[in-house]
């Protein structure tokens, strides 16, 4: 008896599957020994008792999934529809083993363990479906007759969102809500956030949502919640934009009986980790979570089932781009002939993980080699002034750094294009957006080891990602890809606005399609 093994990389950002006998003409999956249809729009590999894998691609043309449950004997298949982008995992009763491993991007299959990853079985008598939106809960193989793949949202679904910041907000999580909610609204869906700090009022938002004014207090802001969720819904689905605020939307979702949506980002995870936020979490409907990194670290300490976590990486909004350096911004600046190196970001006390200090560090053995070398910070916070001391003291150099403080987002892709490369050797970062905006723009980065920095610099197209406790490669590493060419725009694509929006409507749909997870529930 054969074993069988196949991956599908079913996330948009996910590179192409090079593993398998078979592969898709897009690269999305690989299968081993794979049997197919005339037009190749079907695929199936099979182990165990299936004799005529011809008559089964033929069934599931006439039926869909629904003929599994007419197959008789041990047997486990894997079947790939390109049509609907859907991988089907199927076990007979006493069939061979069949596991299954999802890296958040990924889903392999094999008859064998698959080394390094986190396997699931697929239980004898059952199937798991894979899509665009990742693989699904196992289900008796005779429910597949009542599956359907996730089709688009109703146009009356509203959720209630309950996040720190969005509308008015300045870091890089209230831009991820903002793209977010509107990828959600352009679907048909109507938002109303309660925001804790950012201030709306005055400014037009697009149609299906509404931000209500900021509230400050901790309990006003509980009190504020409950109005919102009895006053004025009725809501389908309530999302919560930060872990402090998961035992606030579990409560909320339990007293409207609706599901709820988890979103993390990163260090907000992996430093509230509070038993009621952990039980909060474990009773959400669906979590997203930026990277594969901050998803691992959120499943190492949350019992969440593998088709409960998925990834939703940020998006690259189209002002980033390919493009001549701006004479006037290079005019204004007078940062000099260069390598210029570049950091963008807030300087925050709480997040000196992104790795100033490391660069600081490493400018004198650069400036030995790049005399005019220059290392630009863009942003400023409650650090600023620790860093500028800690620039004069480590880089020992006065000319070597420049402070340039806030730059606003329309700012942003002239000053990528007016720089060399951008370092970052950030060892906790929940994704690292800026690496990308660099790289659209033409810029190769410098990350650092850690957190979800290797989904936005899954190679040199895009950069590297080093050690930052190692001075001395992250010197090479700067040395090395100041001698290369530009980033490949071309490598950011699949995190455009397009491939967002598409995932988390996907992900709506399928959080509309399940039952309700009643755990916690009264």
């Amino acid at each position: 008896m054969s074993g069988i093994a196949g991956t599908y990389a079913y996330l948009d950002v996910a590179p192409a599957v090079t593993d398998g006998d078979w592969r898709s003409a897009d690269g999305r999956v690989g299968l081993s020994r794979a049997g197919q249809s005339e037009d190749g729009a079907l695929a199936l590999t099979v182990a165990g008792e299936i004799a005529d894998a011809a008559r089964v691609l033929q069934l599931y043309v006439e039926e869909g999934p629904a003929m599994i449950a007419r197959l008789r004997g041990a047997f486990a298949i894997g079947l790939w529809d390109a049509g609907q982008r859907r991988l089907l995992l199927a076990r007979g009763d006493g069939g061979p083993p069949l596991h299954y491993a999802d890296d958040g991007w990924t889903v392999r299959f094999s008859s064998a363990p698959i080394a390094g990853q986190d396997n699931h079985d697929v239980p004898a008598g059952s199937a798991v479906i894979a899509d665009a939106a990742g693989p699904g809960a196992p289900m008796p193989l005779a429910a597949l007759a009542r599956h359907a793949a996730p089709g688009r949202t109703s146009g009356r679904t509203r959720i209630l969102a309950l996040v720190a910041d969005c509308y008015a907000g300045k870091g890089g999580i209230s831009r991820y809500n903002q793209d977010l909610f509107e990828a959600l609204a352009e679907g048909g869906a109507e938002i109303l956030i309660l925001p804790r700090l950012d201030d709306a009022r005055g400014m037009v938002l697009p149609k299906g949502i509404r931000q209500l004014p900021p509230v400050y207090g901790r309990l006003s802001y509980v009190a504020a919640a409950v109005r919102a969720a009895l006053g004025q819904g009725p809501f389908d689905i309530v999302f919560c934009g930060h872990a402090f605020m998961a035992p606030l939307a579990w409560a909320i979702a339990r007293l409207l009986r609706v599901r709820w949506w988890m979103q993390v980002h990163g260090t907000d995870i992996w430093e509230d980790r509070r038993a009621i936020v952990r039980r909060a979490i474990e009773a959400s409907d669906m979590v997203t979570a930026v990277s594969r990194g901050t998803r691992q670290i959120l499943m190492s300490w949350a019992r969440l089932a593998p088709d409960q976590a998925r990834v939703l990486p940020n998006t690259i909004r189209d002002l980033f781009g390919p493009g001549d350096p701006s004479a006037a911004l290079a005019a204004r600046l007078q940062l000099g002939p260069g390598p210029i190196l570049l950091t963008v970001g807030r300087l925050s006390s709480t997040e000196r993980y992104k790795g100033h200090e490391q660069i600081f560090a490493a400018l004198p053995a650069l400036r030995a080699r790049f005399p005019t070398l220059l290392y630009v910070v863009a942003g400023d916070g409650d650090d600023r002034a620790y860093l500028e001391r800690r620039a004069s003291e480590l880089a020992k150099n006065g000319d070597a750094v420049c402070f340039l403080g806030f730059v606003p987002d329309h700012e942003l892709p002239d000053l990528y294009r007016l720089c060399h490369l951008y370092v970052m050797p950030s060892t906790q970062e929940g994704f690292g957006i800026v690496y990308l905006e660099a790289a659209a723009c033409g810029l190769k980065s410098v990350g650092g080891v850690g957190g979800g920095s290797a989904d936005a610099i899954p190679d040199e197209r895009i950069g590297v990602i080093v050690d930052p406790a190692d001075n001395a490669a992250l010197v090479e590493a700067i040395t090395r890809l100041l001698g290369q060419g530009k980033a490949d725009p071309a490598a950011v694509e699949p995190y455009r606005r397009p491939h967002f929006a598409a995932a988390a409507r996907r992900l709506l749909a399928r959080l509309q399609a399940q039952p309700r997870r009643m755990r916690g529930a009264s």
